[in-house]
């Protein structure tokens, strides 16, 4: 069988063949697509299961010499704003990602696209390479060869590194936002293959699907290795060879998409220019756009800061009531249940957005609930759910009814530009390459000033050792602060709509307070 990207058909042949597409090739087209997506959510965080100690010691056990990529660069833990790069580069990149997800389609078509993205994904494997040892023989990590003797007077960063490792783990940090330039896109490009299905049915359920996407990958990959201590150990010892079993799954994909993908949007003819009233800088311009950025950036601070290293081990890692703490597995447990709470969520929170209801009050009240099951969660944390089971139970359940409000809203706030006046498809496309874009950008923004702020004691050389660090309590109070920012967003969202007899109709009715029975009347329609 030839394989190929040129069929040699024109374009008018190409659309027809498009046209003619089985729902069970849009299903594996779909489902690879997927699949790739949920692999670069594993991968996103996965590094910091296989992490280590960020502490490196020669003279150490030799079998825990090499315990987790983070001993390939660092003397001793340089912080959290270091520490962090490997996610805050991640989501910086992931905007940047997203502004380029439609530029992509237009210029190579949909199937070439997707392509494109799986081989950067696997194209990120030298941060493999440039953190692995040889033997001593790689001058980019430390190591108990000359090389390591010679530099180890050369030390900068507080001597956490040496030069030559800073520039190791600058590399290992490049390599890595192919990741996540390649996968952002991914699930965005599920979208195309999804119109084509030739039922609605179909395409609600797939839809709904998608949304599981980053939650289960998550969930998989903080699961993985939390409830033995035992595999744990053996997992980060072997974590170059952990990370390069999911690069190769991921050239797989590549080929079977590749060889089973099909062909749903052709790229754009040439000399076709875009309507005006849909190009980006028009887009920035709008008010209501801007609202919505704002609201996904502080959306995306209130769910994912809390599923970072920076929170777990330099916030409730720090407090003086978890020191001896033996429950190791309540931390990703109760991540776990965070991202759970989506399953719920679409059956409690996600059906309102069929109904005729104002969705301000709604978003305002759902959102506060959510956080409110953080700050109990966190204070549960806090006092010793790593030493107290009661404790831990309490945190885990608080966690799954956070995700419950948090994660079940998405669907809700992410409907409102397709219910603006004057929407279409071409305006909502260009709407969410800039809504996820800044977004993205507006938490990296906020997870790099949350780090800053939960180092600030060790730059006035200060410690809490054994004592509540006032540093962690006030990134917390930030993270709540910043994510709050979405309340006051859904106050003053314009009226939401819908098209009726070919006019829009403002959503003007007033949801009952706390009614969550949106199966009868309330529906619009």
């Amino acid at each position: 069988m030839k394989l190929s990207l040129k069929s040699g058909l024109t374009r008018e042949q190409k659309l027809e063949k498009i046209s003619k597409l089985t729902d069970k090739e849009l299903f594996i087209t779909w489902i690879i697509i997927l699949f790739g997506y949920f692999l670069f959510v594993v991968n996103w965080f996965l590094i910091d299961q296989v992490a280590g100690n960020f502490t490196y010691n020669p003279n150490a056990e030799t079998s825990l010499t090499w315990a987790g990529w983070s001993q390939s660069f660092f003397f001793k833990n340089p912080g959290s704003i270091t520490t962090a790069a490997t996610n805050w580069t991640i989501t910086f990149f992931r905007g940047i990602g997203s502004f380029l997800a439609g530029w992509f389609i237009g210029r190579l078509g949909h199937k070439k696209t997707v392509l494109t993205m799986l081989g950067l994904m696997a194209l990120s494997f030298p941060f493999i390479v440039v953190a692995y040892p040889f033997g001593g023989n790689n001058a980019l990590v430390l190591s108990n060869s000359q090389i390591f003797y010679q530099k180890q007077g050369d030390l900068i960063s507080g001597g956490s590194l040496t030069k030559l490792t800073a520039l190791g783990y600058s590399l290992f940090i490049i390599f890595r936002t192919l990741l996540a330039v390649g996968g952002t896109a991914l699930i965005s490009y599920t979208q195309p293959v999804i119109a084509k299905f030739s039922t609605m049915k179909t395409k609600t359920t797939l839809s709904v699907i998608n949304s599981f996407g980053f939650n289960i990958g998550a969930a998989f990959s903080l699961g993985l290795f939390t409830y033995s201590m035992t595999i744990k150990m053996e997992a980060v010892k072997s974590w170059y060879v952990i990370c390069a079993a999911f690069i190769l799954i991921i050239f797989a994909t590549f080929i079977l998409y590749f060889i089973f993908g099909k062909e749903t949007v052709l790229p754009k003819e040439k000399h076709t220019k875009m309507e005006p009233e849909v190009t980006i800088m028009s887009t920035l311009k709008n008010k209501n756009v801007i609202k919505m950025c704002l609201m996904y950036g502080a959306w995306l601070v209130a769910v994912v800061w809390i599923l970072t290293g920076t929170y777990s081990n330099s916030v409730i890692g720090t407090s003086p009531y978890n020191v001896g703490g033996k429950l190791f597995w309540v931390g990703n447990t109760s991540k776990i249940a965070f991202v759970l709470g989506l399953v719920a969520g679409l059956f409690v929170i996600a059906p309102f957005g069929k109904t005729r209801y104002d969705r301000s009050r709604f978003l305002m009240t759902q959102y506060s609930l959510g956080m409110f099951f953080v700050v109990v969660a966190f204070v549960l944390g806090f006092v010793g759910a790593n030493k107290n089971i009661g404790l831990a139970i309490g945190e885990i359940i608080a966690s799954f009814l956070a995700g419950i409000f948090l994660w079940g809203l998405q669907g809700v706030f992410l409907l409102i530009p397709h219910e603006f006046k004057g929407a279409s498809p071409s305006k909502v496309g260009t709407q969410f390459g800039i809504i996820w874009g800044v977004g993205y950008m507006l938490y990296t923004a906020s997870d790099i000033l949350l780090s800053v702020i939960v180092e600030s004691p060790s730059f006035a050389n200060k410690s809490y050792v054994d004592s509540i660090n006032p540093a962690s309590i006030t990134a917390f109070a930030v993270y709540v602060i910043i994510s709050m920012v979405f309340v006051l967003i859904a106050l003053v969202l314009p009226k939401s709509g819908r098209i009726v007899n070919g006019e829009w109709v403002p959503l003007t009715d007033k949801w009952p307070f706390m009614s969550y029975n949106f199966y009868k009347g309330d529906i619009f329609k």
